[in-house]
């Protein structure tokens, strides 16, 4: 675990690689006693038949130091890293239509009123921002705490109206959140937010939450099961988790029940505010 943990620290400069994960996932309480081998066997890269078959001995590789592991000084998980493929990650379509464009896009907030009346100076959120976002094309922004950046998110989201400039989704001037515009984002983007425990319903189960995109269209029951199951698929969490509520997943697992969501219509673009960090190499 931690030589992948290690191993999914991006790099900066030079040839780029995929980042490890780790497979399946940790087996259930109820399933854990029940094994024959290692309980780590389905999870670990290195893994041999021999390690599901049955637990490895203890044995001792320092002093004080023991161990129930074949690959315990690390050897072939190192190797294993090291060659990893060389990632080419896909080119932006620079011939298509852009899906996003943002022209001089500013969102000010007015100042608040103390309780003399006096009415304090505003706050410029997001100033002047113009963006243009293609099909198969990576755009992040960076920025210290307070810049704007989930205001930013929020404004191509629809979710604020933005002060002065224009917003552009597939062609179509969103700008101003008629019904309209909200069809075609629907339709076109989604967003999965840096926080899972307010973006979550606690009323609703993991099931009907990364399928809640599929209810205007009138979807079966079964539909909407099928699809559920194969987002909790992608995102690597266990279909026993359909049915629970938000209150019984872990923060780790909200987060991924919260991307399922997103992806679950496919959108043409995907607004990701800070997503990945409540998540580990799972």
């Amino acid at each position: 675990y931690t030589r992948v943990l290690k191993a999914a620290n991006p790099v900066l400069s030079g040839p780029r690689h995929r980042l490890r994960t780790l497979p399946d996932q940790m087996p259930t309480v109820e399933a854990f006693a029940r094994l024959p081998g290692c309980r780590f066997a389905t999870r670990c890269p290195v893994a041999d038949p021999a390690c599901a078959a049955a637990i490895p001995t203890l044995r001792e590789i320092a002093p004080a130091h023991f161990v129930r592991c074949s690959d315990a000084c690390g050897e072939k998980a190192a190797a294993l890293v090291e060659a990893e493929p060389i990632l080419v990650p896909p080119a932006a379509d620079k011939g298509s239509e852009p899906v996003l464009v943002l022209e001089g896009l500013s969102k000010h907030y007015p100042g608040k009123a103390d309780w003399l009346g006096r009415r304090k100076p505003g706050t410029d959120a997001v100033k002047n921002v113009g963006l243009t976002v293609r099909r198969g094309e990576f755009i992040g922004i960076v920025g210290e705490s307070g810049s704007g950046k989930s205001t930013l998110a929020r404004l191509i989201a629809g979710l604020e109206t933005p002060t002065d400039g224009r917003i552009l989704v597939a062609g179509e001037d969103v700008t101003r959140a008629d019904s309209k515009a909200r069809a075609l984002r629907l339709e076109t983007l989604q967003m999965v937010f840096q926080d899972p425990q307010s973006a979550l319903n606690p009323r609703r189960s993991i099931d009907h939450i990364v399928t809640q995109a599929m209810e205007p269209a009138g979807a079966s029951r079964a539909e909407r099961l099928e699809r559920a199951r194969s987002l909790l698929a992608e995102t690597k969490l266990s279909g026993e988790l359909l049915e629970r509520y938000p209150a019984q997943l872990s923060g780790g697992q909200k987060q991924r029940v919260n991307i399922a969501r997103a992806l679950c219509v496919t959108p043409h673009l995907l607004i990701a505010d800070e997503i990945v960090s409540g998540l580990d190499v799972s």
